[in-house]
Order: structure tokens, then sequence, then C-alpha cells
């Protein structure tokens, strides 16, 4: 039977036959045939009554075709749905026609909303006129694709930066019916590509160092801090090795661990010292750090480096003023017992020298002894200039240039004949405010030390100049000095400074100079003058190319000379024994102390004595007529002797006071007691100055 050629056809198959013998009309359908294994499209029709015509044809490969398309338009849109990026159609008034599934994520809106809005209605109202002129460059029949990016509104009103295609969708003659496009969500990029911007400006703008290599070393990028710290411009630096800025100053095993730790991934950071394009030196602190891409692979070394050589200059000048002023400290407080020691010794050789006979070897050997006293006080005083606490100074209002030609005429016979002496003073150069005698001393002991470096000879030079001193320099002299200075320099041709000894060149009892030849305190004492005169100094110096010192005091506009804080007299007064009248000592050394009665007792005064304040108080209450004379020490353990003469004062306004001290006293308390009348003796103190001060000052004393 036919029936068993084919795939079972329920009914279907007889109502087919019964149909076209019904109504002698042909029927068709299609079936599997089961042996042939194909599809057949199948017509039956009736040309006689008795029987009826088939008409078999093969219409498999069609079938399979259509089947085909079929699955390939689903797996298509299958993965349009999926894609990430958003799929659209839109007619020519910009009205959505089709949209995927990405789309109602990207927009917030479902499909069904997307297909009855218009394209304008998600544009971000800036970007409006810019797609409506890309859809009418559609319409005028442009073919091209285009690329754009701007901004939509998603429903929930936040912004979403989205990057589009589009081109034209023609129909089957051609004409264009619409716009179709792929959309992507480029929001993450551009606030990455922001990110990069203000990076990169940063980069830019950094005052850091910045430099990027290959893995092999070669520089691809610098900014322009690079330029300004290497004097290397960007295309100088781009294509060459990092090795253009090596300095020498580091060794070979030094340069070859950064590489191993940075060929290892390892960040390096550490201070190195580079060269300059103009061969100059500096120091910088430099990170080295490795940069991989994804898979861990390192393409590239990054270096920022920052340039610390004026930082490390003001560390080592703030440490070397830290170091100083430590050691004056000491000084300090060793000049005040040694002093005391000295006073004892002037005191007692005094004593000794009036008791004894001119001419006899006894003689000779105390006065020996009270020369050498008088050497270890000028000794010390040194300490206490080094130690700036040496504030019993006349500051006057002085011409530096006429020092100096002093100076000059003084020191020509000690520089010798072999050195050239040179002076360039400027004319009218304003006046200092200084202690004249210890401006003198800082030149001594500049020309002396260029003497000792110039043994052949050469030339010495002097040179006086007005500095107007900005914030910068005075930055770089580590302190606040800023308006117009005097600068004095003294530069010489001599062996030079090596860089090292420079580091310790004002240090006290420094020297470069053979045992006995230099006591080490000769640069310390014009270090610790010129600050005590608020100013500084700067050397700078080469082996083998000589030294110069400039040595900055400040200007003066007018003449703020002042009074002396203590006179000074070239006679002695003819008689400077006492007539009987009281005085009292206040002395915490108790040998200084019968020292100073002693001698005030054997030149017919009448002495009583305290060994501190609150004793020379009981001592006051006690005396009913009061003293004619105090004289006291400044430093006592339980009150200043500026406070205790205050007091006494107050019981008798002209009480004549002598204070006295063997330690710095602060400027302002001096300044207090030359306003108030007090007159001041610095240990340590001969018999004679004692005497003739005391006498002075009772002989001042306003008639009773």
């Amino acid at each position: 039977s036919m029936k068993d050629c084919f795939s079972p056809m329920e009914p279907y198959w007889g109502n087919v036959f019964a149909k076209v013998a019904r109504t002698g009309q042909p029927a068709s359908y299609e079936n599997h045939a089961k042996s042939l294994g194909m599809v057949l499209s199948i017509w039956v029709f009736e040309p006689k009554p008795d029987h009826l015509a088939v008409v078999f044809s093969d219409n498999t490969a069609r079938w399979k075709a259509e089947d085909s398309v079929l699955q390939a338009q689903q797996q298509l849109q299958h993965v349009v749905n999926n894609i990430k990026d958003v799929i659209f159609r839109i007619d020519l008034k910009g009205n959505y026609t089709y949209v995927n599934a990405t789309a109602t994520e990207l927009t917030g809106y479902s499909s069904e909303e997307l297909l009855s809005m218009n394209m304008m209605e998600l544009v971000a109202p800036e970007y409006c006129a810019m797609i409506t002129d890309r859809i009418a460059l559609r319409v005028s029949g442009s073919p091209e694709q285009s690329n754009s990016s701007f901004e939509v509104i998603h429903k929930k009103g936040r912004r979403v930066w989205v990057e589009l295609a589009s081109r034209g969708v023609f129909d089957s003659l051609g004409q264009l019916e619409g716009i179709q496009g792929v959309a992507r969500d480029i929001t993450k990029r551009r606030k990455m590509e922001a990110e990069l911007r203000k990076l990169s400006a940063a980069i830019e703008q950094s005052a850091d160092a910045v430099v990027i290599t290959d893995t092999n070393g070669i520089i691809e990028y610098v900014n322009p801090a690079f330029e300004s710290s290497t004097g290397y411009s960007r295309e100088e630096a781009l294509g060459q090795n990092p090795r253009i800025l090596k300095s020498g100053k580091h060794p070979g095993a030094f340069y070859e661990q950064i590489w191993e730790l940075l060929a290892n991934g390892e960040v390096w950071q550490g201070r190195m010292i580079n060269k300059r394009k103009d061969g100059t030196f500096y120091t910088e602190e430099v990170t080295f750090s490795p940069v991989t891409d994804v898979s861990g692979k390192v393409v590239n070394y990054v270096a920022v480096k920052h340039d610390v050589t004026d930082e490390l200059e003001m560390e080592a000048h703030f440490q070397q003023v830290q170091k100083m002023d430590a050691v004056g400290r000491l000084a300090g407080g060793v000049a005040h017992d040694f002093n005391n020691i000295l006073q004892t010794i002037l005191g007692f050789s005094g004593i000794l020298l009036e008791e004894m006979v001119p001419g006899t070897d006894q003689y000779a050997d105390v006065e020996e002894i009270s020369h050498a006293a008088r050497r270890a006080g000028e000794l010390t005083q040194q300490l206490l200039i080094f130690s700036r606490k040496q504030d019993m100074v006349e500051y006057t209002k002085q011409d530096l240039n006429e020092i100096v030609k002093r100076s000059e005429r003084m020191m020509r016979r000690l520089l010798g004949e072999q050195v050239q002496f040179v002076l360039k003073l400027q004319p009218s150069l304003k006046s200092v405010r200084v202690d004249a005698s210890q401006i003198e001393q800082i030149l001594l002991n500049l020309f002396v030390n260029a003497r000792d470096a110039m043994p052949d000879g050469g030339d010495l030079v002097v040179i006086t100049s007005l500095s107007s001193v900005d914030e910068e320099h005075a930055t770089s002299a580590g302190g606040d000095h800023t308006g117009e200075y005097a600068c004095l320099t003294v530069s010489d041709t001599g062996c030079g400074i090596d860089e090292d000894v420079q580091k310790h060149l004002f240090e006290p009892f420094f020297t470069t100079k053979e045992v006995g030849k230099g006591t080490g305190l000769g640069l310390s004492v014009v270090y610790g003058i010129v600050e005590q005169h608020g100013g500084w100094i700067e050397v700078s110096s080469e082996l083998g190319e000589g030294s110069t010192f400039n040595v900055y005091l400040p200007v003066c506009e007018q003449d703020d000379s002042g009074d002396p804080l203590y006179e000074t007299h070239d006679e002695l007064p003819k008689w400077l024994g006492g007539g009987g009248e009281e005085i009292l000592v206040v002395e915490d050394d108790p040998v200084v102390r019968d020292l100073i009665v002693r001698i005030l007792a054997n030149a017919s005064y009448r002495v009583e004595s305290a060994e501190n304040a609150t004793q020379a108080l009981q001592r006051w209450e006690k005396h009913k007529n009061g003293f004619d004379l105090l004289y006291c020490d400044i430093v006592l353990p339980d009150q200043s002797g500026f406070e205790l003469a205050d007091e006494f004062r107050r019981h008798n306004g002209n009480l004549p006071v002598v204070l006295c001290s063997g330690y710095s006293t602060n400027p302002k308390q001096l300044d207090q007691a030359r306003n108030a009348g007090f007159q001041f003796l610095e240990k340590p103190v001969s018999a004679v100055k004692l005497l003739r001060t005391v006498r002075e000052l009772l002989d001042k004393r306003p008639a009773s």
C-alpha cells in the first residue's frame, strides 16, 4: 500500500484523498517518506473517476534550508538579547522600532516603554542638537557610519555616558527606512580617562621628577620637573639611559642591587647622588617601582625623584647650630667656674706682689703667675664669645672700611712680604653697629688662617660691599635674616679646605694644624662673634682653589651707639684707698668672697659679707645706717644679683652697686643694669680695677 511508504498520516492522509474524490479538485501536502528519507510535496488529483493520480516532488533541501534559517534566527536573537552593547533601530523620526534586552538595563525602561518612545527623550539636553544633526545627515542620504559620545538620562535620573556607532537601513529599493546603531556604556571608561587626565596633569605639574623607562632602562617619559632639576630637556632625555645622571659617587654594586630588585618586581627606595647636565651634584630621594601588565609581567619602570639637596644643607646647618649651642652652653658653664678660680689666683697674687720687694726672684715668680692667670682669663673670654654668652661689649656705630684699614696696617708685618694684600672697599658703605675690637679679632683670625694656607705666598683679598638679603638667601643661611647687610669678604689663594673639614670648621678645638700650632678656637670664636652681632658667616672652598669667607653684619641707619655699658680709663686714680666706707659683699664662692673682702679691707674699707641673697637681706636689716656700696655676684643660689640690687635700691635709691659675674648675662638684664646705673665687672677682675671701680662709684655719690 502507498501508505506504508510514508510517515503515519493520522486521519489527515485519508481526509486528503476523500477531499479529492468528493470535490474533484487537486490537493497537496508534505510528508516524510519512510523509505526514502526525504520530504515530499504530494499532489493528489483524479483525472479518471475510477482512480487517483499522485505526483511526488522532493522538497528535502528546501525544508532543511528553512529549518536552518529558523535556527539561525533564534540563535542570533539570543545573542542580540544577551550582548553587553545596546542594539537598536529607529525610524526617520527617531522613534524606536527595535531594542535588545541590554537597552532596558542601560536606560531603566522596559522594551515596551522604549518602543513607544523617541530617542531624543533619552538624550541629555546639551547633546540633543548634535544627535538631531546626525539623524538629519542620515536622512540626507549619507551612507557612512558615524561615531559619537554623549550622555543619556536613565529612568532614575542618573547620567550614563554612551558611545554610539550608527548607519542607515535601506529597503529592497534602496530607500532609507531607518537608522540602526550599537551603543556601549562607557561611563566607567570616561571616569578612568578623567582620572588619567588628572593624574597626567599632576605628574606634569609635580615638583618631583618622574621618569618612565622600558625594561631595558631606556627613557620613554620625563616630566617638566625632571628637566628643571637635571638641566636635560625632554628631547635630550628620551631614548637615553638614566646613567646620563650618574655621578660616580656610588659603587657599581649600588646600581646592580637596584636593578636586581626591580627585575624581581620589588620596589627600591633610598637616596642617591646624581649629576646635572652642568656637572653639579645633587642628592635625591628616589623610589623605583616596576610596572606590570595584567599577566604580572614587568613592562616598565617608574622613578619618582625628590631633590633634597637644599633640605640636607639646611639640616646640616641646623645640626651645626645645635652642636655649637650645646658646646657653647658647656663652654659658658666651664668659664663661670674657671673665672672664679682665676679671680682667686689674680687676687691673691696681687696681694702677694704688694707685700713683696720688686726685682727679687720671688716677686718675678708671682708676677709670672699673675700674667698666666690673665692669659687664662683671655682664653676664657674667647670661650664666652664662642658660646655667644659674652654680652659685655661696646656696640657702637662703626665704619667697617675704617676697621679693615686699621687691621690691614697692623697685619702687614704679621702676614709677611710673600702675601699680597689687596683691598677692595666699597665707598660710602653704610655703618654697622658692632664692637670694633671684636671685628678686629674676626679679621685677625681670618688673616692668620689665610696666611697659614699660603706658606709659599699668595693673594689675600679683602672686600666690603652692601648686600640685600632676600628670603631665599636668608633661608639657606638657616635664619630669618632679611634686609641690608654689610658683607665682609676675605679670600685667599691657598690650599683650600677639604669638604669633610668644612663640616667641622667652626667647632671649638677642631684644628688641622700640628699640635702646638693652634688651639682650634679661632674660627669658633669668629662664629660666636658674628652670631652675637646678629649676622652670620658663609664659607666656600675647594682643594687647591683657595677659600672665601663672607661675614654678614647688619647695617644701622642712624647713630644708635648709645653709652658703653662700662667705662674704661687710661689713667688710674691717684688714690684707690677707702675712708672707712661700709661695703656689703655678696658672693656664693667662699674663696672668692674672702678674697674680695680682704682686698677691700686692706684698702681701708669696712666690709661685711654674705653668701646668698637671704643672708644679705639679714645683714641689711641689722645694719642701722645701711651700706655705702653693694658688691654682688649676679649668679646667686637663691636669687639673682639684679633682683637683690633692685630690692636694696628701694631702701636707698642712691646706693652704688657693683655687679660681677664670670658667666653670661642676658642682654636685656644688662641694659636694665646700665639704665639703673649699676656698674658691671667681669671676672676675673684685678684688685686695682676693683678698687678703682669702687672708689669712682663712691666719689660719684650725691652729696648728703
